[in-house]
């Protein structure tokens, strides 16, 4: 599937981040094609030190001079970099080379992370559920209610720490991302800024599945909901800048002690320094909210996550299966900068979240279930129909040979592991969906720790995890799977 990349898995992989180009000429490679005009954004380099003493908002209307001054269509200031949106054509790209300015990309892509659904790759197949029951055990191929049950509050220990009272009272989530849309849970706050839509919308389903796993681990937790993608689950790095100033400028208005950030791209060799996702984000943190972010999902190589899930500060997102077992998609470190990432890992698969009817997520969902429910005649018969549906399970040659059995086992263990636990919900895979739970965690600690700092939160979340095993490294698990009753009991002591 070609489409979103949400945290679920067989949704899209992680495009390519912007890449800063301090010295030599823009390759046009790097930069949108197609048409006369490059969409970037341009930043002032940190060399130069013309307008060292003034604030960013002033280097940035500076910018924006330069810009304008050279033709350039300028179609956004920041305040958290020295910048500005705009487009231009190849020639003002060279002459703001001479000048000392970094360039970046900033063309639409897709910045939904989406696990790997080529399973035969990996070498690794999921089992076959075992039938719950006699009465429950399914004619061959097993059928959707023998699906994977996973038990996030279980697992994390957020349900002993709901019962404790720290529900993420006060605590308001900014979940940037696609949208959202469930008309029976009301948000703190709305803004869209892709559409300007007043009413909140997600086309996706990504951003509404992302604001429940927050509502999983912490109740209480208010929403806020930034819109940053647009209806194919695409957005543009000054779109996500845009999204997580909103979050910086209405941090007390709307009570807002965490961002989540189920979004990125995978590692190409820029320094979190240079990145302007990461310095947004860095400024998130510096203001006093805890940044949650996605690993990504292109694993199981290493040096595979990219920003803002390579940012030193923000707490990185991996996914596991269960608290034993790193999720063979989770992506791996280290950064470009050396560092190991992810820094920490919570559940990441068959993660049941609220469901927005015909998205691409809720249909891709029915259609594994409705796979799962035929009998060996029927998937032949679909084979049959569909020949590049075997190519896209990475399903062997010789699949319509084989004996029945064999063959039924075989394509169950390709699907995408997604099914329709109800009509209003969704289970599927990957980080995107483990980052939001960490962030409702956070929103506990928060409610047990009003106090407590980014820096503090953080700590006190990697102190507690829990090791996954000799298997993983610092690069698979980081400090391991979160264990949010310890987490909550270390930050109150500290």
């Amino acid at each position: 599937m070609n489409s979103i990349t949400s945290g679920t898995q067989g949704l899209r992989p992680m495009a390519t981040r912007p890449s800063a180009v301090p010295q030599g000429p823009v390759d046009k490679a790097q930069i949108s094609s197609g048409a006369d005009l490059k969409d970037v954004i341009v930043v002032q380099a940190p060399t130069r030190d013309l307008l060292k003493s003034v604030s960013t908002v002033a280097m940035s209307d500076q910018v924006a001079k330069d810009l304008k001054s050279q033709g350039a269509q300028v179609e956004d200031t920041f305040s958290l970099l020295p910048g500005a949106a705009a487009k231009v054509d190849q020639k003002t790209l060279d002459h703001l080379k001479t000048e000392g300015y970094l360039v970046y990309d900033n063309s639409p892509r897709n910045y939904l992370p989406e696990p790997s659904s080529e399973l035969a790759r990996t070498g690794k197949r999921r089992p076959k559920p075992e039938p719950q029951g006699e009465d429950d055990a399914p004619e061959h191929p097993p059928t959707p209610k023998v699906m994977p049950k996973v038990d996030v509050p279980s697992m994390l220990k957020t349900d002993k720490v709901n019962q404790a009272g720290f529900r993420g009272q006060n605590v308001n989530v900014a979940v940037i991302d696609s949208g959202y849309d469930h008309p029976d849970v009301p948000l703190v706050d709305w803004h869209d800024v892709i559409e300007g839509s007043d009413k909140p919308v997600d086309p996706v389903g990504h951003g509404t599945h992302c604001a429940s796993d927050v509502k999983t681990c912490a109740p209480d937790a208010g929403i806020v909901a930034i819109r940053v993608m647009d209806e194919k689950g695409q957005g543009r790095p000054s779109d996500i800048i845009r999204g997580i100033q909103y979050a910086i400028q209405h941090k007390d208005d709307d009570h807002i002690g965490v961002i989540n950030l189920s979004l990125g791209g995978p590692e190409d060799g820029v320094s979190s320094k240079d990145d302007p996702i990461d310095k947004a984000v860095e400024a998130a943190w510096n203001a006093g909210i805890v940044v949650v972010s996605a690993a990504g999902n292109s694993g199981p190589k290493n040096a595979t996550v990219g920003a803002p899930g390579d940012d030193p500060k923000a707490i990185s997102v991996g996914a596991g299966l269960n608290p034993n077992e790193v999720s063979f998609f989770s992506s791996r470190g280290p950064t470009s900068d050396g560092k190991s990432k992810p820094d920490i890992v919570a559940p990441g698969e068959f993660i049941v979240g609220w469901a927005v009817p015909n998205t691409e997520i809720d249909d891709l969902a029915k259609t594994m279930d409705k796979i799962r429910s035929m009998n060996d005649k029927q998937l032949v018969a679909l084979l049959k129909k569909n020949p590049d549906f075997a190519d896209a399970l990475s399903l062997p040659q010789d699949i319509m040979s084989m004996p029945a059995d064999q063959r039924d086992n075989l394509i169950y263990s390709h699907l995408e592991p997604m099914y329709k636990p109800s009509e209003d919900s969704v289970a599927a895979p990957g980080t995107s969906f483990a980052s939001p739970e960490v962030a409702g965690v956070v929103a506990d600690l928060l409610s047990a720790r009003p106090d407590a700092t980014p820096n503090q939160v953080k700590s006190a979340l990697l102190d507690t995890a829990k090791n996954m095993g000799s298997q993983f490294g610092a690069n698979d698990q980081g400090h391991g799977f979160v264990d949010a009753q310890a987490a909550v009991q270390n930050l109150q002591r500290a």
